[in-house]
């Protein structure tokens, strides 16, 4: 029967023991799931602050983007006009330089037509190029 009490009571101990470490366990597990979940809120406040911030940044620059681009796309139209309308008067200048026999480069401001539609060209081509990224920044 000493053997049987002994038994009885010494598992009752080691319960006792067994669930103390569990409680112990369980404790540390909340700490640590507490310290974790501290960090990860300052962490996640910070960062999310950040995106909230860049993404207005970005709103405001998206909407200024848009009406620069606009205005970019029209400008490019008007100089196309103008380099078509240009061309009209270099071949002008140049049938009427012909018959009266000089030199057409010589004639004031022909030189300057060609060297700003050139670099308008350059431009328009450039305008061009970025449009599509443009767009799908915009989304329009």
């Amino acid at each position: 029967m000493n053997d049987v009490l002994k038994m009885v009571y010494g598992n009752q101990k080691e319960v006792e023991l067994a669930s103390q470490k569990i409680e112990l366990g369980l404790i540390d597990d909340v700490k640590n799931i507490a310290n974790r979940l501290k960090i990860l809120d300052g962490v996640l406040s910070k960062n999310g602050q950040e995106v909230q911030n860049l993404l207005g940044d970005f709103t405001v620059l998206q909407s200024k983007l848009k009406d620069k681009f606009i205005q970019v796309e029209m400008d490019a139209e008007d100089a196309e006009s103008d380099i078509k309308e240009a061309v009209k008067i270099i071949d002008k200048v140049v049938a009427t330089a012909k018959e009266l026999g000089i030199d057409p480069k010589s004639v004031k401001g022909t030189g300057e037509i060609v060297k700003y539609t050139e670099n308008l060209e350059y431009v328009i081509k450039r305008v061009k190029d970025f449009d599509s990224e443009v767009k799908k920044i915009l989304s329009i």
